[in-house]
């Protein structure tokens, strides 16, 4: 993160309580790529209970999550590790996880 919250723990901590929807709009801002940007950061309701984030927002899910590291270095770290049922580990780096999320798509 940019912002000098995040670069002390506890003050980010503290901000989280103070203004949530100050903070949360930050983070957004800085790690997500948005095609609309929100209307409202967030609604709240209790009584029902239910929370609303980024009311009004537009985003890839997809492109936020996978195809925005594909030209960087990122592209070839581990995007997910895991163990199958015979103990084996299978990885997939970022540009193998687009090539067969695309190949599924299609």
């Amino acid at each position: 993160m940019t912002s000098e919250v995040a670069k002390v723990p506890i003050k980010a901590w503290v901000v989280t309580f103070e203004d949530p929807d100050g903070f949360w709009a930050e983070v957004a801002e800085n790690y997500i790529t948005w095609y609309k940007k929100w209307d409202k950061v967030s609604e709240w309701n209790f009584e029902k209970p239910e929370i609303k984030w980024f009311i009004g927002g537009k985003l890839n899910a997809s492109y936020n999550c996978l195809d925005r590291f594909l030209k960087t270095p990122i592209r070839n770290r581990a995007a997910i590790i895991w163990e199958r049922d015979d103990g084996r580990y299978v990885t997939y780096t970022y540009q193998q996880l687009y090539y067969e999320v695309n190949k599924f798509a299609n």
